[in-house]
């Protein structure tokens, strides 16, 4: 019974659509897990070192935990408007965000402000 259901996704009927989100699923694991590959590769570029030390995994644990304020809006916008419209609505959220993540780091890097606007956050988070 359990390996015809499976066989079941890919009949006539459900294998356009079981195809499309296979390869969703694996498009958003790859961005999600890039982007925090991403955030310890920022960390250690604008540290100018390869050792981690307690601050970084404090950044790497709030831009992590960032997260939840995200899933708490999904689940509400799930139950409110359906589930097409929320995917929806957070890919253009995400691609938006994204754009204006790399617009910014190359406008910083480009101005060398990176450095200093480290620099910044670190002395802000130490008082």
């Amino acid at each position: 019974p359990m390996l015809q259901t499976i066989l079941d996704l890919f009949s006539a009927s459900l294998s356009q659509t079981t195809v499309m989100l296979s390869a969703l699923f694996l498009l958003m694991a790859f961005i999600y897990y890039n982007l925090v590959l991403l955030t310890l590769n920022i960390t250690v570029k604008t540290n100018n070192q390869c050792s981690m030390g307690g601050w970084d995994y404090l950044e790497i644990f709030i831009s992590n935990f960032a997260e939840v304020p995200g899933l708490v809006i999904a689940w509400y916008l799930l139950d409110r408007i359906g589930r097409r419209l929320t995917i929806a609505l957070m890919f253009l959220s995400s691609a938006v965000s994204l754009t204006l993540l790399l617009v910014v780091w190359w406008i910083g890097d480009f101005l060398g402000l990176v450095d200093n606007l480290v620099a910044i956050l670190q002395a802000v988070i130490m008082f």
